[in-house]
């Protein structure tokens, strides 16, 4: 998005056969792996890692795919506060952290009243959540890593993806 509003892309842009901005919704509504690869690729490694590090994000790794999860946090809450793209720009990626089609980590656990906004990923022994999240006047936001080379199987991973939302949720 930051290619966009400098003028150097277009949403609009065909790359391998998708517009940008359909990649970029499926990168985050239905954490497809192919399209980050495939917006990656075209907007090149080191472009990334350059505009994370300017931005402050210096554990952002585009050739491992690799970010710590206080830099996530970060990430997260400069977007929202509108620091890193301009008010529209900044509501079309919240709208595509919205009804994705993996509701059943965080957003699961929030009461109904909560809004929030995230992004799931699930590869290889991976599986995370990140999200901003507003609830009784004060938002936040939760990052949660998980890492299973064990027999940790994905529903334990989501009980306790829930146990750690409904605990930050208790510490308002």
């Amino acid at each position: 998005m930051s290619a966009v509003e400098q003028g150097k892309a277009s949403l609009d842009q065909e790359i391998g056969g998708y517009s940008a901005r359909s990649l970029l919704k499926q990168m985050i509504q239905q954490s497809d792996n192919v399209s980050w690869r495939t917006l990656k690729r075209w907007l090149g490694y080191e472009h990334l890692e350059d505009y994370a590090h300017q931005i402050g994000l210096f554990s952002f790794d585009s050739y491992d795919n690799t970010i710590t999860a206080s830099d996530e946090a970060s990430l997260l809450q400069k977007l929202y506060q509108g620091q890193l793209l301009n008010q529209n720009d900044t509501g079309l990626l919240l709208s595509f952290m919205q009804n994705t089609n993996n509701e059943d980590l965080i957003p699961a656990a929030l009461p109904q009243d909560a809004a929030v906004y995230h992004k799931y990923g699930l590869l290889n022994n991976n599986l995370h959540d990140m999200a901003i999240i507003k609830f009784n006047n004060s938002t936040f936001t939760l990052v949660i890593f998980t890492n299973s080379e064990d027999s940790m199987n994905y529903e334990r991973r989501e009980a306790i993806i829930h146990e750690i939302t409904q605990a930050a949720l208790a510490s308002l």
